[in-house]
């Protein structure tokens, strides 16, 4: 469409020179849906799980990602690989219960209940 033409329209359905209006934002209803085919088809378990191998770092601090990872899950108990065995002692002693309470904000309080610390055994 040439420039006096648009001009023509824009004067006959009298919109402003500049004025543009923003497309409708529909980001939360396409994670809305997306949350529900992953839930139908049974693959919102394995969501949850990638998140937290993907985020230990920032769900349970930098110092201590650096010698542990998320390992196994049995039951409701997730197992945490330790890469030595001064750090394991460490985790036992002082940080159990906040890296279970930030483990239970990504996966569900109802889904992992308890932590259990064990030697990597690929000795990361």
């Amino acid at each position: 469409m040439s420039g006096s033409r648009w001009a023509t329209r824009r004067d006959w359905l009298r919109l402003d020179e500049f004025e543009t209006t923003p497309p409708p934002d529909h980001s939360h209803q396409i994670s809305e849906n997306v949350s529900a085919i992953l839930k139908r088809l049974g693959l919102d378990q394995d969501l949850w799980q990638q998140r937290l191998f993907e985020d230990w770092a920032s769900i349970t601090g930098e110092q201590v990602a650096a010698h542990s990872r998320p390992g196994k899950l049995f039951g409701k108990t997730l197992v945490i690989y330790v890469a030595h065995p001064i750090w394991l002692q460490e985790l036992l002693q002082g940080h159990s219960a906040r890296i279970l309470e930030k483990v239970q904000s990504v996966a569900g309080k109802k889904r992992i209940t308890r932590l259990k610390f064990q030697l990597d055994p690929e000795g990361a």
